[in-house]
């Protein structure tokens, strides 16, 4: 059974070396050895792909029969190799189950490819927030949408109360502007994404990742329940500045804030509401 799983091991990567990119490949400590457990596990393929290559490093079934009929058998009953399907179905390859089994019999650490697979199923993120991202976070600040009671609803709002809203986004990039509060690049208003309400809603990238942005159909909210959470909003809408010029811009950003929260009532038709304790806690600190 060794014998066999050691070919087909081999093979799959020979497999690897001719079908992958040089920056795909993972090597053993020795830097000519592939390592092939933790090569499969750091892919970022589709199941097409994957199939294909995986098939690339395929034996004919009868070659492995005649090295160890007894061992092929087993090997297949036991899922330790798979055997190809259509114009293939001659052949066989060593699936991940086996080729677990040939590093624990060789004696290979497989602990590394554990740690690729966890690397690339669970990226250690750095999260940086749109301008159209952030200045969706300070609406729905300034609405105390910051729990699911609260919860921004716009299913009971008209085509015009939208608009407004729509508008009203505009105007919280302005004032952040005129209180030396940089959000990043302008908004290009009128084009895409940005032409109305509901698709500006759509225009983001990485703020439904935080775990900070939730929604339900067309109601909308902050967690803002915890004092951390309410830290890590501000640091990824004030992400441009340095720990040192923070205490500056705290000031800033509040007292855009309390401005936008007037304005609301004119623009909007919304009553002020109270800012989130713990936002004006950190702010103010």
């Amino acid at each position: 059974m060794e014998e066999l799983l050691s070919k087909l091991y081999i093979r799959l990567a020979e497999s690897f070396k001719e079908n992958l990119k040089l920056k795909e490949i993972k090597y053993l400590s020795d830097g000519n050895t592939v390592n092939v457990l933790k090569t499969f596990l750091s892919l970022n393929k589709t199941g097409k792909d994957l199939k294909a290559l995986m098939y690339e490093g395929a034996i004919p079934i009868e070659e492995l029969k005649y090295i160890n009929k007894d061992g092929y058998e087993y090997c297949l009953k036991t899922k330790l190799l798979i055997k190809c399907t259509g114009a293939s179905d001659n052949k066989a390859f060593i699936g991940l189950n086996g080729i677990f089994e040939y590093c624990s019999l060789s004696n290979l650490d497989f602990r590394e490819a554990f740690i690729a697979y966890d690397f690339k199923t669970f990226p250690d993120l750095k999260y940086v927030l749109k301008p159209h991202e952030k200045v969706l976070c300070i609406f729905l600040i300034l609405l105390g949408a910051d729990s699911e009671k609260t919860m921004y609803n716009t299913e009971t709002l008209t085509p015009k109360q939208l608009d407004s809203n729509h508008k009203f986004f505009k105007t919280i990039e302005t004032v952040m502007h005129d209180n030396g509060v940089q959000l990043g690049k302008p908004i290009t208003w009128g084009t895409g994404k940005d032409v109305s309400f509901r698709k500006f809603l759509t225009n983001n990238v990485q703020l439904p990742q935080t775990g900070l942005y939730k929604y339900k159909g067309k109601k909308y909210y902050l967690d803002l329940s915890k004092r951390k959470n309410v830290v890590f909003l501000l640091d990824l809408i004030l992400d441009k500045y340095n720990e040192e010029q923070r205490l500056d811009v705290n000031d800033s950003f509040y007292d855009a804030l309390r401005e936008l929260s007037y304005k609301m009532l004119t623009e909007i038709g919304e009553l002020r509401v109270e800012f989130n304790k713990n936002i004006i806690e950190i702010l103010k600190s």
